[in-house]
């Protein structure tokens, strides 16, 4: 039997069981409570993610249909960029074939500046007081005498293509340059539009429109004509030639009478034409303006010299175009083709700072390395230009291996870098590669410039993106004085644009002597 104090003991530990067990339950049914509030909270977070990944998906399809018809827009200030004569003279059938021909030129450098440009359709607007450029055009002997003899020129040009459109801004002044400013700030910045051929670089009064863009050639290309103004450059905007569509020479200005019946140059105001003849000027006056000659002069029309185009103490050979800051460089203007080129980023590597030099003179410390982690990723600097990973400089005895094999036959770049060669019938040599020649043979193409420089993303482009030679500066290397510039660090790895064997851009394989290649890369003959 059990005696008082176990009874009361066995009591105690009931009571304090019973305590213990409400206490539980009571804790049981908060939690229960609270995880019932979760999964409510948690079906109004699913209803309202539903919700926004619908809005989402109808944003991403509304997106992509804006983007379903892209264009580039010509903007053209009619009263400075006059067709060429031949065009002009032929009136209405002159406007369409104006059309045409601007249509071709400007579909043959869409390539140069726009991705998929087959896909972009082109959208051309000119602007130009009519009865002024008519009035202009008739002194010259180019049109009827009547006051708006230019029409159907225009009324043509409008006609032959869809989004081609003449259009007369009236007389009124300012009246072409506000029209142009406006449809430019409009597609500056939409989406549609891929890129913008700005042609109205004879008047400084756009320069404000355009410094917001400096150096934005991915958006924004220059049509140059005869009175190009010099402080354009100073944009570093791509340029482009079209000789074959505008006139290179500028109208002349018409001489008036005076009462004692000698004659005097007047200047047209705008509102007749607002073009200047540089070389009519050079005729009346002995002082030429030396500066621009080498696209320095920063008066631009309002110099009081003369600036002609092709001066006779310093013309440049038919065959070749002066630039803008005096170098020389091909044209294709007896083709009838644009000329195409860009200005080089003001780059000056011959005047380099301490930090420069040293860079220059110990490149491969700075260079990056491949390695197993960033095999077939392009190695880039914090400018975004394509580096090229270090190459070890070539022994004498790899040199003599490569020598001989190139006595036997000459190695076909194609097949050995890129592994297939697209060439039928090839007679370069295909036969398996000693690893030395190999090496020799890479470090070979990589002494020649890739022509898309830093821009490059093929993952089988073997040309050279920038100079490895430690202390070249660019004096008779093959890689411009932009591979020499370079920042040679590189801040980040990305992935290439095309798959091996996609690319389709080839370079001819190196036709010098084994003595002048071995010099460019450092070499010299075993």
């Amino acid at each position: 039997m059990l005696g008082d104090a176990e009874l009361e003991a066995l009591d105690a530990q009931l009571g304090d069981f019973s305590v213990s067990s409400t206490k539980h339950h009571d804790i049981l049914q908060a939690v229960i409570q609270k995880y019932g509030k979760l999964l409510e909270n948690y079906r109004i977070l699913r209803s309202d993610y539903e919700e926004e990944k619908e809005s989402r998906e109808r944003y991403k399809k509304l997106s992509r249909e804006r983007v379903h018809n892209p264009f580039v827009l010509v903007l053209v200030d009619g009263d400075g960029y006059i067709f060429n004569d031949d065009l002009v003279r032929a009136n209405a059938e002159g406007g369409s074939n104006a059309a045409q021909m601007l249509n071709s030129c400007i579909r043959e450098c869409l390539p140069n500046v726009v991705r998929n440009s087959d896909q972009c359709r082109i959208m051309v607007r000119i602007y130009a007081n009519l009865a002024g450029l008519s009035k202009a055009l008739s002194k010259a002997k180019l049109v009827g005498p009547e006051k708006r003899s230019l029409a159907p020129f225009a009324a043509s040009f409008t006609r032959s293509q869809d989004l081609f459109d003449f259009i007369d801004a009236d007389d009124k002044k300012e009246g072409a340059d506000f029209k142009i400013r406006e449809m430019f700030r409009l597609f500056a910045e939409n989406s549609q539009c891929k890129h913008i051929f700005f042609a109205g670089c004879h008047d400084t009064g756009y320069l404000s429109l355009l410094t917001p863009y400096r150096g934005k050639s991915d958006r924004i290309t220059l049509v140059r004509t005869g009175a190009f103004s010099s402080e354009y450059t100073s944009l570093r905007l791509g340029i482009v030639d079209f000789p074959a569509v505008f006139r290179t020479f500028s109208l002349p200005t018409m001489p008036t009478a005076t009462n004692n019946g000698t004659k005097n140059v007047l200047p047209l105001q705008r509102s007749q034409s607002p073009i200047i003849d540089h070389k009519s000027a050079a005729a009346n006056t002995t002082r030429v303006c030396k500066y621009f000659q080498t696209g320095s002069c920063r008066f631009g029309s309002t110099c009081a010299n003369a600036h002609v185009i092709h001066d006779v103490r310093r013309a440049a050979p038919p065959e070749t175009n002066i630039l803008p800051w005096g170098a020389i460089g091909p044209t294709m203007a007896a083709q009838g083709s644009p000329t195409l080129w860009k200005p080089p980023n003001f780059v000056q590597p011959l005047a380099m700072d301490g930090a420069q030099q040293r860079n220059r003179d110990n490149l491969t410390d700075d260079l990056p390395i491949s390695t197993p982690q960033t095999e077939g990723m392009i190695p880039v600097n914090k400018d975004g230009e394509r580096l090229d990973t270090v190459i070890p400089k070539p022994t004498p005895e790899e040199w003599s291996i490569y020598n001989q094999r190139v006595k036997q036959q000459k190695p076909c770049n194609n097949f050995y870098m890129r592994n297939q060669c697209p060439i039928p019938n090839c007679t370069l040599d295909h036969t398996p590669l000693e690893p030395e020649a190999l090496h020799v043979l890479t470090c070979i193409l990589k002494g020649y410039p890739c022509p898309r420089k830093g821009g490059c993303r093929s993952a089988d482009c073997y040309n050279g993106h920038i100079c490895q030679k430690n202390g070249c500066y660019g004096k008779g290397c093959r890689l411009n004085y932009y591979m020499h510039s370079m920042d040679p660090k590189v801040t980040d790895w990305v992935m290439p644009a095309s798959l091996p064997g996609t690319d389709d851009s080839s370079e001819e394989s190196p036709t010098e002597s084994l003595e002048e290649i071995m010099s460019s890369v450092g070499g010299a003959p075993v």
